[in-house]
């Protein structure tokens, strides 16, 4: 069973979008270590942003940041946990880009737990809970060019390959999926 609740509702303890599988909620501050891990191992972040390696005081801010972006806009990215365990073990949502005037569609999953379709899973999902709330939106992605796995991610989301464009200091697939 799939739901979903008001982000006005939301508190830090808040579930968002659950699945049969995960839970999609806020950020919470014991995060921390799970998400330092996940985004610091090196098959994970070679595919994340700028590629550099994140320090704990990134992971953080990073976190932080995304936390506070979800409870000012009703927008943002959240932790993915495993209903089996409890552990964090990735992220999902939208992000504002400047330099593609539009959100971009983001997500991470542990590298321990890739190849589970949890990727595919918590796009779905996400999506239909963004389209609710931010109808005629659309949103991007962006790939590096020898992600494979991702590009059948965004496949598989219904993202239109749409070119490449320069970012990061090179240059990237460019992915859109209007919603409305």
């Amino acid at each position: 069973m799939i739901s979903y609740k008001n982000s006005k509702d939301v508190n830090m303890e808040n579930i968002i979008i659950e699945t049969e599988r995960l839970i999609i909620r806020e950020f919470k501050e014991d995060d921390i270590g799970e998400y330092f891990k996940m985004i610091s191992n090196d098959n994970v972040h070679k595919w994340l942003g700028d590629r550099k390696k994140k320090s704990i005081d990134d992971a953080k801010r990073i976190m932080l940041y995304f936390k506070n972006k979800f409870r000012e806009e009703g927008r943002g990215v959240l932790a993915v946990v495993s209903k089996e365990n409890g552990s964090l073990i990735g992220q999902v949502g939208v992000n504002y880009a400047p330099n593609l005037g539009c959100f971009e569609y983001l997500y991470a999953i542990a590298y321990e737990e890739w190849n589970k379709g949890y990727a595919t899973e918590i796009g779905i999902e996400f999506i239909n809970y963004y389209r609710d709330r931010f109808k005629n939106e659309k949103i991007v992605a962006v790939v590096y060019p020898e992600n494979l796995s991702s590009k059948k991610v965004l496949s598989k989301l219904n993202f239109d390959f749409k070119g490449q464009k320069e970012m990061f200091g090179g240059v990237l697939d460019y992915y859109e999926l209007n919603l409305g």
